[in-house]
This record gives structure tokens, C-alpha cells and sequence, in this order.
């Protein structure tokens, strides 16, 4: 029997069937999938009102539904002379759960900070206010007498920090990410801050160190043209097998002598 070729119809359904297969939310997903939202960072250069203290990185999340996520946050610090041991966000509402997990050769210090189900649980420093969730080294954003700043992020080194959110405040993006506001921290009276926290501790003194937010990394593709999402570039690659095997089939025999 001759093998039916496609027809435009039949052709057009098999494309928005790839394309919903590859959009269905928590569809096979073992390990982190950066490819739904994520930004650049750096650190905002202001040492009079946090202090010294300066990194690049990214955030990026893998949204698997309206009330699951997890949100990655890479830095590298570029501070001779001091170690990350804290960083923080916000979120646009509470949560039912969280967890923490961290890079392999990162100190087993790092934990979670924050009440998943409760706001502002993060007490951040006076110039930044209070954030949402976090991780730090010791039990609290402030690196508390009897935790070691040297196992932090050092100079030079990378931390990726991965949380695993359950709840209404899942539902987010790596750009808002970077607009939820902390809450002002009255008794000092400072301002609410946007944006991720990060905190530098020197080696030797848990009391010495900057307090520094991150600021979006602006991005131009080359050429200035933006490229095209990773689902539509399979759809035009199966688009192109399919074509090219009609037209094969439809290809005139030669003809008998």
C-alpha cells in the first residue's frame, strides 16, 4: 500500500501537537530546566550606602506549574578580600514549603533562611530592609558569632544556589524576581529595596563586610536580532524533515527506454 503524504491540514495539526506536547507544563523534568525565564545580574556599585562588596550571576527559573518552581541563582564574587555568605529575596506571596540545595563544593554551612510561610522572615540589614527567603551561612543573614566566613563564596569562585518553592508564591518570573520590594525596616529607618540581597563577610570578622543588591544585566544578541524560542526552532526543523520527504516521494520516476 502507498503511504499517505501529508496534506497542509494533517500538517498543521502535527505542528501544534509537537508545540503543545513541548509547552505542557510538568513534563518529564528530572533535574533543573533553565528555559523559562532568567536574567544576567551584577552587583549596584554604591559603597557609601551598602558598603563594598561586588559579584556577577543569574537567576533563572524552572516554573513546572502555577504552585511549583525552582528558582537557580548563580554568583561569582569579584571582591578580593571578602566571601559571600549570605543572599536574599522576595516573593508575591507566601509559601507552603521550601528547600535549599547547593552546589557540589559548597560548605555544608549553607542553609535556608526565612519561614516559607510567613513574608519578610529574612531580617536583612538596615540599609536594605527584609526579605522573603534566603540562604546563608550560619542561621541568619548577619553571619552570627561562631559561623565562618571563609566558607562562604571566596574571590574568584562560583555558588549556585537552587530553591525548590511550593505555594502561591511560586508563580514567579526571573525578571520580577528582581522588582518584588523588601519590606522597610521601620526601627532603622530604611528604605525597601528591589531586587536580590547579597552579603560579604571578610575572613576573621563575621561583623565586617558589605551589603549589596543586583541590578539586571542588559543583553543584545548579536546583530540585535532576537532569537527565536527553542520550541519553534524544532517545529521549523520538523517542518523542514517533513517537506523534504514529500517532495522525495513525489519525486518522477525516471523513465523506462
Amino acid at each position: 500500500m502507498r503511504p499517505a503524504l501529508f496534506t497542509p491540514r494533517s500538517l498543521a495539526a502535527a505542528i501544534l501537537a509537537g508545540l503543545a506536547a513541548l509547552a505542557a507544563p510538568g513534563s518529564a523534568r528530572a533535574a533543573f530546566v533553565a528555559a523559562d525565564s532568567s536574567v544576567k545580574i551584577q552587583s549596584i556599585s554604591n559603597p557609601a550606602a551598602y558598603g563594598v562588596g561586588s559579584f556577577t550571576g543569574t537567576i533563572a527559573v524552572d516554573n513546572v506549574d502555577a504552585t511549583h518552581s525552582t528558582v537557580q541563582i548563580k554568583l561569582t564574587n569579584t571582591t578580593p578580600g571578602s566571601f559571600i555568605t549570605s543572599v536574599a529575596f522576595s516573593l508575591p506571596n507566601t509559601l507552603t514549603s521550601a528547600s535549599l540545595t547547593t552546589s557540589a563544593g559548597m560548605s555544608a554551612d549553607w542553609r535556608l533562611l526565612g519561614t516559607p510561610t510567613a513574608s519578610n522572615s529574612v531580617t536583612g540589614s538596615g540599609a536594605l530592609g527584609n526579605f522573603d527567603l534566603g540562604a546563608g551561612i550560619g542561621s541568619s543573614w548577619h553571619t552570627p558569632a561562631g559561623s565562618d566566613p571563609t566558607h562562604g563564596i571566596a574571590n574568584g569562585q562560583e555558588g549556585t544556589f537552587e530553591f525548590t518553592l511550593v505555594g502561591a508564591g511560586a508563580n514567579v518570573t526571573a525578571s520580577a524576581l528582581m522588582a518584588y520590594m523588601s519590606q522597610n525596616s521601620a526601627s532603622s529607618g530604611s528604605n525597601s529595596s528591589a531586587g536580590i540581597g547579597v552579603r560579604f563577610r571578610t575572613a576573621g570578622d563575621s561583623t565586617v563586610g558589605g551589603k549589596v543588591l543586583a541590578s539586571v544585566v542588559p543583553y543584545t544578541p548579536p546583530g540585535g536580532q532576537v532569537p527565536a524560542p527553542p520550541a519553534v526552532l524544532l517545529a521549523l526543523a520538523g517542518v523542514g524533515c517533513l517537506l523534504g520527504r514529500g517532495a522525495f516521494r513525489r519525486k518522477a520516476a525516471p523513465a523506462t527506454v
